[in-house]
């Protein structure tokens, strides 16, 4: 090859690699535009909440209340901050943020799944792929700890499996990848078992002991004990009240075994599909490598999620993508052996329709006359018309939907230093936990409940909401009156009688002040 058929080799690679940015650039864009006009996250709302009251002076533990680790909410401020520079809403930037982020992850996969030709010929199908998978399958969960965790921890797990090949990567590169890994892993501390069962699974394929020595292993783990001595040091409250509350009282929003993996195996039959007709074909060495680093995380997330034992979507999201990675990287990468085109056709239909399947579900419910969305924009619309006197509002929830985004759309305030009283729920089922547990359950409940109130006294909220229905989160199947509860256990009277009730919105109950 003449040096002149070189150049010209290396402009087509340049172009073709614009080509492929320009086009995971638009689709993030497109993501940011599709979610912006779509329901907020409900959890993600939440720490926008809690992001904002530490960059007005908050402090974690004091302000804030809550079982999630310091990772999320520092990460959280970012949108915030940014959001108040530019003088724009704080859920669409919150969006873009997430949008960006992906695109930076994408870019971070590419750069280390193409080098060396590993990939061949089919990298930019694959990148696209994974690009629509990662941007468009979380559907209303993106932006979700689960959703950032995948685009945080996805160059690290694609760092891992370049070192079972013995390749070299930048040390400062390395670095950035396991400390933005670190913020991902802590999100949940069940979340660590995707960088354990990585180095088990190294240590098993190379006989290396010590392959785990790499300086993205090394600042992912200096930087998650950094974490933790922090909390100690900055939170002192969490383990001495945030986590035992959480491990006395968090069993009443658990489901059933049964539930849960129903919930795994329906959200994991697409993926399964796409793999299997994966392993149907020939690899080479480089991408199967990759698929397997892909589908180790992929495991090991799912395992986390079985852990948790919750049915909620979101949890078994990461292992969704993962696993999701996993099968396109076999079924892009590899050679199609005699009889396989018209599954290959039916593969690629499975992989359009659970990646545009939630996002398509989302925008639907957008335009609904019962959805989430006209639930937010009923309740936005009440929180700006009854600001009260701090701008306020409080609620008696177990869950954050509805609600909190509905709390960011206004530009109003969360009165109380935590989102739900998920303690209030196993108060009201302590019969239900072991009889050596109950006296506190209950005693957590009041306390919770206590503190509700007083945040309410103290802020003179413009609006009350308290959840009700047939069916709340955390209660079971139990009929639960929380006004009943409150003005049974504490002053909640005293605190109702300045306000009124007016027309419920959906399951909410909804009091304005006089």
């Amino acid at each position: 090859m003449t040096i002149s058929e070189m150049a010209r080799g290396r402009d087509t690679a340049s172009r073709g690699d614009l080509s492929v940015t320009m086009v995971i650039a638009g689709l993030a864009a497109l993501a940011a535009v599709l979610h912006a006009f779509t329901p907020f996250n409900h959890d993600e709302a939440w720490f926008m909440e809690g992001a904002r009251r530490l960059l007005d002076g908050g402090r974690l533990g004091t302000n804030i209340v809550d079982m999630n680790p310091l990772p999320v909410w520092w990460l959280s401020v970012v949108p915030v901050w940014l959001a108040r520079q530019i003088g724009a809403r704080i859920d669409v930037v919150a969006t873009v943020f997430t949008a960006l982020m992906a695109a930076l992850s994408l870019v971070a996969f590419d750069r280390m799944a193409g080098a060396d030709g590993r990939i061949g010929s089919a990298r930019h199908v694959l990148l696209l792929l994974a690009a629509v998978l990662l941007l468009f399958d979380p559907g209303y969960d993106f932006g979700q700890r689960e959703h950032w965790a995948v685009l945080l921890t996805l160059p690290y797990v694609v760092a891992r499996s370049r070192r079972k090949e013995g390749a070299k990567l930048s040390g400062a590169a390395a670095i950035v990848i396991g400390i933005a890994a670190a913020f991902g892993f802590c999100f949940k501390p069940y979340f660590l078992l995707i960088p354990i069962a990585l180095e088990i699974w190294l240590l098993a394929q190379t006989r290396r002991i010590f392959i785990w020595l790499c300086p993205e292993t090394v600042a992912m783990a200096a930087t998650s004990v950094a974490f933790a001595v922090l909390t100690v040091i900055y939170v002192p409250t969490y383990f001495e009240r945030e986590m035992p509350n959480a491990l006395l009282a968090y069993w009443a929003y658990n489901a059933t075994l049964p539930d849960v993996l129903h919930a795994a195996v329906m959200l994991l039959i697409p993926v399964a599909a796409i793999a299997l007709l994966g392993y149907s074909t020939r690899h080479r060495g480089g991408a199967l490598v990759l698929a397997q680093a892909f589908a180790v995380a992929g495991a090991a997330s799912l395992v986390a999620a079985l852990l948790e034992m919750k049915p909620w979507s979101y949890h078994f999201l990461p292992s969704v993508l993962f696993f999701g990675l996993s099968a396109i990287v076999l079924l892009v990468t590899g050679t199609r052996r005699e009889g396989v085109n018209t599954a290959h056709l039916g593969v690629f239909a499975i992989i359009v329709i659970m990646v545009s399947s939630g996002t398509i579900t989302e925008a639907a419910s957008s335009f609904k006359g019962d959805g989430t969305a006209n639930r937010v924009t009923r309740l936005a619309a009440v929180f700006r018309a009854n600001p009260g006197p701090n701008g306020t509002v409080i609620g008696f929830i177990t869950s954050p939907r509805d609600v909190f985004p509905a709390v960011i759309a206004s530009g109003a305030k969360w009165a109380a230093p935590f989102c739900c009283d998920y303690l209030i729920a196993a108060a009201a089922r302590a019969d239900e936990a072991p009889a050596a547990k109950r006296q506190a359950i209950r005693a957590a409940g009041i306390d919770q409940a206590k503190a509700a109130v007083s945040a309410a006294r103290a802020q003179t909220p413009g609006v009350i909401v308290i959840a009700a229905g047939d069916y709340m989160l955390g209660f079971g199947t139990r009929k639960f009156d929380y006004v009943k509860w409150l003005e049974a256990h504490t002053d909640f009277a005293d605190i109702l009688r300045h306000y009124r009730e007016i027309s419920p919105i959906d399951s909410f109950r909804v009091f304005v002040r006089k």
